[in-house]
């Protein structure tokens, strides 16, 4: 009888090694996956912003924000846009840029950081960024993978809303 609780209580010893070993690996393996789903939600969020942002310079019309002033010149508005459809980013480490551009590999004409824009003409192109940061709460995969910087950028073609006739 002795030899069967001697064995019993080594096999419950090596099975507490063996998950000793283990579950270090199984938490790790289990948090990265968490964390990549953190990453890919924070990338649809920075682009979901642009895409939003972008959308709003492009429709015709006043901005409902600045009486007046057409929507693709309604930096505020824009980054208004940009905002409201995405609660999931910490907006005091985003960034957006808004440039105006004539196409596709053309250099931008102007932006919004100079104040409202001018000089844009029919069918230029408005730009708009977004850059966020994404860091890991868990510090071992912090230090694995450290601070990575997440951007979108959409460019729609103004309408600037002429009537034909």
């Amino acid at each position: 009888m002795r030899s069967f609780a001697s064995s019993t209580e080594s096999q419950r010893g090596a099975t507490v090694v063996e998950y000793a070993l283990v579950a270090p690996l199984l938490f790790l393996l289990i948090f990265g996956v968490i964390e990549f789903g953190r990453g890919i939600a924070t990338y649809t969020a920075v682009s979901s912003a642009a895409r939003e942002g972008a959308r709003y310079a492009a429709a015709v019309g006043e901005s409902p924000h600045t009486p007046g002033i057409p929507r693709y010149l309604d930096c505020e508005g824009i980054r208004r846009a940009a905002e409201a459809k995405v609660v999931v980013l910490d907006w005091g480490r985003t960034d957006i840029q808004v440039v105006y551009d004539s196409g596709p590999g053309t250099a931008a004409k102007t932006s919004c950081d100079a104040g409202t824009p001018s000089g844009i003409d029919k069918e230029d192109r408005v730009r708009v960024k977004v850059t966020t940061e994404f860091t890991s709460p868990i510090p071992l995969i912090s230090q694995l993978v450290g601070e990575l910087t997440v951007e979108s950028e959409q460019a729609r073609t103004i309408f600037m809303g002429e009537n034909s006739g």
